[in-house]
């Protein structure tokens, strides 16, 4: 039987070095045919030199400016000629060149798998893990009590998979209109993953599928859960997916802990103001008992 065409998209932006490794891996792979579709962001750190270098094995797609994750992936969707869509980030890595294989395995054995996902590890040699079985919480975070970073069988119920290593069934992706692109990134993942679990798709990690994620720095803002973007963007996905009932809560929940933080920030604050008039205080009153005391004595 004739193997299925599977495309891979790439979305790039200045990581010259991380992105040779991630179209090396894929073009290792032991599963044929793959095509390779890079949709470059107005890199200027000498990618498309390097990309000239690979001309006849992808397709490159160039943009002038960085016009973000979900965007660049529905440009490399729409112009995909695989029935599967393999996303992988341009710090990641295939780390087993059967990857792809097993990967379209599953997508053979079962027609209703919309989404697959590998164990992806942050460092190879120490066994880190980046992302594995996720589950989502009623706001849309991550069900840390449930979700699990070493799955010994495959899973089927999960609710989403790190797009920066995962393959997509196109029809499953089109049926739910692409990426959202009002994220810029993140959580976009997380969004798509919810949307093709509600058509009634299913969503799976395998174990015995690997990858690598540099994580690189390059093109991504290091930002915490009380980031007010971060916010933003999770408050939009709650509204758009949850119930009435979740959104309220997570209102609540999200805002009373930018609250908290504002608040602690305002009492340290106040506190650093404090302890100069404190210790001066406190110095002066010893200062003028000592200068009273003397004062006595000399009478």
């Amino acid at each position: 039987m004739k193997n299925k065409l599977v495309s891979a998209v790439i979305v790039s932006w200045n990581r010259k070095e991380e992105l040779k490794k991630c179209i090396d891996s894929i073009l290792n792979q032991d599963y044929k045919p793959i095509e390779i579709i890079v949709v470059d962001n107005g890199s200027n750190d000498g990618t498309l030199e390097l990309l000239s270098k690979y001309k006849s094995k992808i397709r490159l797609i160039k943009n002038v400016k960085n016009l973000g994750a979900c965007k660049t992936r529905n440009m490399g969707i729409a112009n995909a000629g695989g029935e599967f869509i393999l996303f992988v980030d341009s710090d990641a890595e295939l780390y087993e060149k059967n990857m792809v294989s097993k990967m379209m395995k599953w997508m053979n054995k079962d027609n209703m798998i919309g989404g697959i996902g590998a164990v992806v590890l942050s460092n190879i040699k120490k066994n880190e893990f980046f992302t594995s079985a996720t589950y989502l919480r009623w706001d849309g975070f991550l069900d840390k009590r449930k979700s699990l970073f070493k799955v010994d069988e495959p899973r089927y119920d999960i609710d989403y998979v790190s797009s920066c290593v995962s393959m997509f069934r196109k029809k499953a992706l089109l049926d739910v209109g692409g990426f959202d692109e009002h994220y810029f990134y993140g959580p976009e993942d997380v969004d798509i993953g919810i949307r093709i679990k509600k058509n009634g798709w299913k969503i799976m990690i395998d174990p015995n599928i690997k990858a690598f994620h540099y994580g690189s720095d390059k093109g991504r803002k290091k930002i915490n859960r009380f980031y007010p973007s971060l916010i933003h963007k999770k408050s939009y996905l709650v509204i758009k997916n949850y119930s009435l009932i979740g959104v309220m809560k997570y209102i609540l929940f999200s805002y009373g802990l930018l609250f908290r933080e504002f608040f602690n920030v305002i009492v340290k604050t106040l506190t650093l103001l404090l302890i100069p008039y404190m210790v001066y205080k406190k110095n002066h009153n010893h200062i003028k008992k000592f200068i009273n005391r003397k004062t006595r004595l000399l009478k």
